[in-house]
C-alpha cells in the first residue's frame, strides 16, 4: 500500500489495508486513527478499545518522563492471554450494548 492520507472508501483501498494488516488485528492509519479486524465484531471492537486505551496510556507515560519496564516477558504474555479471550470480547461488547441502550 502506498503512503496516503486518503480515507479508505473503495474496495481497492480496503483490500490494501487488509493486505497490510496480514495476520495482525490492528494498525494505525496516518492522519486517521486506527483500524481493527477480527473473526467477530466483538473481537474487532475489543481490539479497537484496547489499542485506544494503550495509546492514551503511552501518551500519559511519555508526559510523565517515559516508561519503566516492570514486567517480565513471560508475565506480559500471560496477561495478554488472559485479556484476549472470547469471553472478554463478548462481555465487553455486551456491556457497550447495555450502555448504548441506556443513553
Amino acid at each position: 500500500m502506498r503512503p496516503t492520507t486518503e480515507l479508505i472508501t473503495t474496495a481497492e483501498r480496503g483490500k490494501a489495508v487488509a493486505a497490510c494488516l496480514g495476520e495482525h488485528g490492528a494498525m494505525l492509519l496516518q492522519n486517521h486513527g486506527l483500524v481493527t479486524a477480527g473473526p467477530s465484531i466483538e473481537q474487532a471492537i475489543y481490539l479497537a478499545l484496547s489499542l485506544e486505551n494503550a495509546c492514551m496510556m503511552q501518551l500519559w507515560v511519555e508526559a510523565a518522563g517515559g516508561a519503566k519496564a516492570l514486567g517480565k516477558p513471560e508475565d506480559i504474555k500471560a496477561k495478554r492471554k488472559h485479556m484476549f479471550r472470547e469471553e472478554m470480547f463478548k462481555a465487553t461488547f455486551a456491556y457497550l450494548v447495555r450502555r448504548l441502550k441506556r443513553s
